[in-house]
C-alpha cells in the first residue's frame, strides 16, 4: 500500500469528525388567537381595499344590535302596557296598544332580516379570507404533494379529500364564527344596557346577581 493512502485513510475519519452537526430548526407553532384576530379584525378599519375588509359589516352589525336592544326594550315595555289594559278593560287604549303591537312587530321582522344578512355577508367574507391563509399554507413548500401522498398511502397526514374540506370545512367553521361573534356582539350591548337598567332600578346587587 503506498504512504499517501495511508494517510488519506488517516485523515479521512478525522475529517468526518471536524464536520459540524447541524442542528434541527424547531418549527413554532402559531398563535391561535392571532390567528383568529387577524381573520377577524380588518388591518385597517374603513380604509380601501382588502385592508378594510370587514369593516362596515362590523359597524352595521353593532348598530343592529343598538336596535335589537331598543325593540327588545319597547316591547317589554308594550307587554306592561297589555298587562295594564287587561285590567282597566280601556277598549281605545287597547286598540291603540294593538296597532303599536303591529308596528314594532314590523320593525323587528325587517331587524331580524336585516340582522341575518349581515350576519352572512360576515361569513362569507370570513370564509374568504381563511380560504387565502389555506392556500397560502396548502401551496408552499409542496405541502400540497405531503398532504395528497400522506392521504393516498395513510401517512402521518391522513387527509384523503384536503381540497373538498377546504371548501366544505371552511365554510362550516366561518358560518359558526360569524353566528358566535354577532351574538357575543348582541349579548356585550343587551347585558350591558339590562344590567344598568336593574342596576338603576333595584341597586348594583341585583343587576349583578345572574353573573
Amino acid at each position: 500500500m503506498a504512504p499517501n493512502d495511508k494517510e488519506s485513510e488517516s485523515q479521512g475519519p478525522v475529517k468526518a469528525q471536524e464536520q459540524p452537526k447541524q442542528k434541527k430548526r424547531s418549527k413554532k407553532r402559531p398563535n391561535p388567537i392571532s390567528l383568529v384576530w387577524k381573520l377577524v379584525w380588518p388591518k385597517k378599519l374603513f380604509a380601501p381595499g382588502e385592508a378594510g375588509e370587514g369593516s362596515y359589516q362590523i359597524a352595521a352589525m353593532f348598530v343592529l344590535c343598538l336596535g335589537r336592544v331598543w325593540i327588545m326594550n319597547r316591547m317589554s315595555a308594550l307587554v306592561g302596557l297589555l298587562d295594564r289594559n287587561m285590567m282597566t278593560r280601556g277598549q281605545a287604549e287597547f286598540w291603540k296598544l294593538w296597532r303599536y303591537s303591529l308596528v314594532m312587530a314590523a320593525i323587528a321582522s325587517v331587524h331580524r332580516q336585516t340582522y341575518k344578512y349581515f350576519e352572512s355577508s360576515l361569513g362569507l367574507l370570513w370564509q374568504k379570507k381563511l380560504t387565502k391563509m389555506l392556500h397560502q399554507k396548502y401551496f408552499s413548500n409542496s405541502n400540497y404533494y405531503a398532504v395528497a401522498q400522506g392521504g393516498a398511502i395513510g401517512g402521518q397526514v391522513n387527509i384523503k379529500d384536503p381540497d373538498e374540506r377546504i371548501v366544505s370545512d371552511v365554510k362550516d367553521v366561518a358560518d359558526q364564527m360569524s353566528l358566535v361573534f354577532c351574538e357575543g356582539l348582541y349579548t356585550a350591548t343587551a347585558g350591558g344596557f339590562f344590567a344598568f337598567k336593574l342596576g338603576r332600578l333595584y341597586g348594583i346587587r341585583y343587576a349583578l346577581a345572574p353573573y
